[in-house]
C-alpha cells in the first residue's frame, strides 16, 4: 500500500515546493525532498515493508545527498539536482499523514499511512514520545503486539 510516514516542509503545497517526505509506494520506502532545485531521493527496493512485520529505517541527509535503510539491508544513496542544499520548511513535523493531504505535491504520497510507528528520533533527539508531544492527531493509538494490515 502507499502512505505518508513523515512530511515537513514549507506553507505552500505546490508542485514547485519545498519538502521533506519519507513515504510508502507499493510497500517500497522512499525517502524524497526539494530544496529549489528540483525533487530528489531514494527508494528501498530490497525490502518491502507491507509486510505486517516490525522494521527499523534509517534515513538521513547531507546537504543534497539521502540515504536510505531498512532492517540491516544495504544502504542506498541518491543526490537532489541543483546547488542549494537547505530546506526552508516552518519547522512542523507530521507523521503518519498532513492537514490538507490532497494538496501534497507529490502525488503517490496523498493517503495516509496505516499502520504502526512504534518510535522515531529526529537529530539528536532520541525515541520521541510521539503520543504525549503532538499537538494534533486523528485516528492515532499506541502501536499492538501484532498486526493485521
Amino acid at each position: 500500500p502507499n502512505g505518508l510516514l513523515l512530511w515537513t516542509g514549507g506553507d505552500e503545497m505546490s508542485p514547485a515546493s519545498y519538502f521533506l517526505l519519507l513515504g510508502l509506494e507499493n510497500g517500497i520506502l522512499h525517502f524524497r525532498f526539494n530544496f529549489g532545485n528540483g525533487e530528489g531521493g531514494v527508494g528501498f527496493k530490497e525490502t518491502k515493508t507491507d509486510d505486517g512485520k516490525r522494521h527499523r529505517l534509517r534515513a538521513t541527509r547531507i546537504e543534497q545527498t539521502a540515504t536510505l535503510r531498512v532492517d540491516n539491508g544495504p544502504i542506498v544513496t541518491d543526490a537532489s539536482p541543483g546547488k542549494l542544499r537547505q530546506l526552508n520548511g516552518n519547522g512542523q513535523l507530521f507523521i503518519g499523514g498532513v492537514e490538507e493531504i490532497e494538496q501534497l505535491p507529490v502525488p503517490q504520497f496523498r493517503k495516509g499511512f496505516i499502520g504502526c510507528i512504534s518510535e522515531l528520533s529526529v537529530g539528536k533527539l532520541f525515541a520521541l514520545d510521539l503520543l504525549n508531544r503532538a499537538k494534533n492527531g486523528q485516528n492515532v493509538d499506541s502501536c499492538r503486539e501484532t498486526f493485521d494490515f
